[in-house]
């Protein structure tokens, strides 16, 4: 009996004593104690894309071990490198400075794969005749921090030695794992052999001038690109960025061994070794800020999923697609300049809702659809400068002078709700049947800022152009296309059940007249399809006024058309208004959400067939307007945050519950050799 009481007082004590842990483990923080974490692993008030080493370019070189190069040997003072064969190695955790010239070697890191290394470098030249000029064979991660002041070259040469082969090196700066950029000093980095840089993992440019020019892609990763403050210039002979796993390219990539997803260090990142898993979840790129300039013979920006664009100038000049994304495109912000290109943005969904992006296309300038080098859809095709391998000849294409993107300093501030469109309720086609998933998943969505459309020469062009739904809820639009042949100013899948509909927002759409699609009737917003009767000559003044004479909306169209599809807030059904082209007027009563005045022969909008609509729910459609509150997740980018502090919770219930377990398990033993 009296056994059986100090049993019974252990188990109360064993349960009492875990249930104080709980507590104390899931309230901590508010207690005073002191929470030990990564700092790298955590992100930083700005940004949940950027941790605080990232962006920490100013960290104290006091205790460093600085490294001088002198042409084919170096002066080590510290611990934690040395030099062999002509190689400089750094081998363990800490910080280096570096300056000087290496001739003919390499600049390689091979530490435990737990090391976080610091390299500030200072007025550095390497050039490596037969390998990567910079190479991480391992490490956690890499900060390269270029210093103030400082000019730093690294080049690779033609040809790669068979053990740099060997071990896929394909680039000037070749990293297994993780790299970051950051500082205000200049880096060039010349790429003989193949591409500027490659990162099997993720790479984190945050800071510097960096200018790269390569002999195949300028950069490319393997999972995650994320850029900000930084000035970028890129010059490539065959794509700008490419953010794709190697197990999935079809180009003449010579990459060699594959490298699993290994764990990153910044917030939202996933984990696991499978290929697959990076391909389709983690890939992405994220530009927040800076300056980026990108001429390339191919695409000037190339990834399996998402790009997301939040901020600063891009001017781009590709032989084909400026941007390609086999997932969604996001344009928060920000200003986009593409003064050349086969396609201008490419992507299953396209998603705008700020920022300032003006194309210059030989076919679409935005085409939801997927495209010639990706697996989506059916648009696209080669371009004019593409053979049959997607192999770009030619001269490479230079930007016109004067082509400068406005200063970015005042940058905004990204929108909340960029969600992705929900396509899992599917509008209808005519006949009733489900449409083609692969087709009304395709969807164009414009809510806010400026987009410019010009397309010169094109021939059986699109201006907007979606396998899908087109959704228009704010913005300002002006598309530009010849009005001769199928150019068509809005294009949309209502062969397969997409609709286009317009809830807001300016539109302006010139082009041709034979294929041309306007606005569905189930539109919020009234607009106004007109057929010219005489095709108006380039740089011809359209404008539109309502009855009192008050100007609604004016454009001097570059490209000379025969038709336009024109909308805007002010235009109200029932109403009178003028429309003037050049110098010829018309007197137009807008009698319908979706009034047509003229006809095209061919068209697919001719009197009596723009009335045709697809059955389905609108209320589910993929437009930011179809969203309502209860189902709009908004800003997703506090959920990777709670989703962790929830784990933390869980983590922290669960060793407490073990330590209860434990404690009655011991309990139990006891009482077993008491009896």
């Amino acid at each position: 009996m009296i056994t059986d009481k100090r049993i019974n007082k252990v188990c109360i004590f064993v349960t009492v004593f875990a249930i104080l842990m709980t507590i104390l483990f899931m309230n901590g923080e508010k207690l005073g104690i002191a929470v030990i974490s990564d700092g790298d692993n955590d992100g930083t008030s700005d940004s949940v894309y950027f941790s605080a080493n990232d962006l920490n370019a100013s960290w104290s070189t006091e205790g460093a071990t600085h490294i001088a190069l002198n042409g084919d040997d170096c002066e080590v003072t510290g611990s934690g490198a040395y030099f062999l064969d002509g190689d400089l190695y750094i081998v363990q955790s800490g910080y280096y400075v570096l300056s000087g010239e290496l001739t003919d070697g390499s600049l390689i890191v091979e530490a435990s794969s737990k090391a976080r290394i610091w390299i500030m470098l200072d007025g550095v030249k390497i050039t490596a005749s037969d390998d990567a000029a910079f190479r991480i064979n391992q490490a956690k991660k890499v900060f390269m921090t270029l210093a103030e002041g400082s000019t730093n070259t690294f080049t690779d040469g033609k040809d790669m030695s068979e053990e740099a082969l060997a071990d896929g090196t394909n680039a000037c700066v070749f990293v297994h794992d993780n790299l970051t950029i950051n500082g205000s000093g200049t880096l060039r980095i010349n790429g003989n052999y193949r591409n500027g840089i490659t990162a099997k993992d993720n790479l984190v440019i945050a800071g510097g001038n960096i200018s790269i020019s390569a002999a195949g892609d300028g950069i490319r990763v393997n999972e995650k690109l994320k850029i900000r403050d930084a000035q970028l210039d890129i010059t490539a002979e065959d794509d700008g960025m490419v953010i794709k796993n190697n197990s999935t390219d079809t180009d003449k990539s010579t990459d060699g061994n594959l490298e699993g997803n290994r764990e990153d260090d910044t917030v939202g990142d996933t984990e696991g070794d499978s290929e697959d898993k990076a391909k389709m979840e983690g890939a992405y790129l994220y530009i927040m800020s800076g300056k980026i300039s990108i001429v390339s013979k191919d695409d000037a920006v190339n990834s399996i999923g998402e790009v997301t664009v939040d901020g600063g100038n891009i001017v781009i000049s590709a032989a084909d697609d400026a941007v390609h994304s086999e997932t969604n495109v996001y344009i928060n912000g920000g200003t986009i300049l593409i003064n050349e290109c086969y396609e201008g943005i490419e992507a299953l969904t396209i998603t705008m809702t700020g920022g300032d992006v003006t194309i210059y296309p030989s076919d679409d300038g935005f085409n939801a659809s997927g495209g010639s080098n990706g697996t989506l859809g059916m648009g696209g095709g080669l371009s004019p400068e593409q053979d049959m391998n997607g192999a770009a000849g030619g001269d490479r294409p230079t930007p016109p002078d004067g082509n400068t993107a406005a200063d970015g300093s005042d940058r905004p501030t990204p929108p909340e709700g960029n969600t992705a469109t929900d396509g899992s309720t599917r509008p209808a086609s005519d006949d009733g049947t489900t449409a083609d998933s692969s087709s009304i998943d395709s969807a164009i969505s414009i809510s806010g800022g400026r987009l410019t459309i010009i397309n010169k020469k094109g021939n059986d062009c699109d201006g907007l152009d979606s396998n899908g739904s087109i959704y228009i809820s704010g913005g300002e639009i002006r598309i530009s296309l010849p009005g001769s042949g199928t150019n068509a100013a809005i294009d949309y899948g209502s062969e397969s059940g997409g609709v286009c509909v317009i809830t807001g927002g300016s539109v302006i759409a010139c082009g041709g007249s034979e294929m041309i699609e306007g606005f569905d009737e189930t539109s919020r917003q009234a607009s106004i399809l007109y057929y010219l009767s005489d095709g108006a000559g380039d740089g011809s003044l359209l404008s539109l006024k309502d009855a009192e004479g008050n100007t609604l909306l004016e454009y001097e169209v570059p490209v000379g058309f025969t038709s336009v599809n024109i909308s805007c807030p002010e235009i109200k059904t029932g109403e009178t208004y003028i429309l003037t082209v050049a110098d010829t007027s018309e007197e137009i009563v807008a009698d319908s959400i979706a009034t047509t005045v003229g006809n095209a022969s061919g068209s697919r909008n001719a009197p009596g067939m723009q009335n045709m609509q697809p059955g389905g729910d609108m209320g589910t459609g993929f437009g930011p307007d179809f969203i309502s509150e209860e189902e709009d997740p908004g800003d997703t980018s506090d959920m990777t945050v709670a989703t962790a502090d929830t784990k933390q919770s869980w983590a922290m219930i669960g060793a407490s519950g073990g330590v209860m377990l434990l404690g009655l398990f011991f309990a139990m033993i006891y009482r077993k050799k008491e009896f």
